[in-house]
């Protein structure tokens, strides 16, 4: 298995990290219906947003949230 790969969002009042874990292509699976268009993984409870059709982890979208909400403070 591959190392996990850091994605850091910060702002001046918090720092937000999220690590992913890179498994490779083959274990990605092959419709975009059914895959997460943050993590790229499966789908883990399926939600979206209003604003898009896409499809995300509730996971992935709720952290998504978070780091724009403290960037916006």
């Amino acid at each position: 298995m591959s190392e996990p790969n850091i994605i850091k969002e910060s702002s001046s009042d918090e720092e937000e990290t999220i690590a992913t874990i890179n498994t490779g292509p083959s274990a990605r699976p092959s419709s975009p219906e059914t895959q997460c268009s943050v993590c790229l993984d499966e789908l883990t409870n399926p939600s979206h947003t209003d604003s898009c059709l896409h499809s995300f982890c509730f996971e992935c979208i709720r952290q998504w949230a978070h780091v724009i909400l403290v960037k916006l403070k």
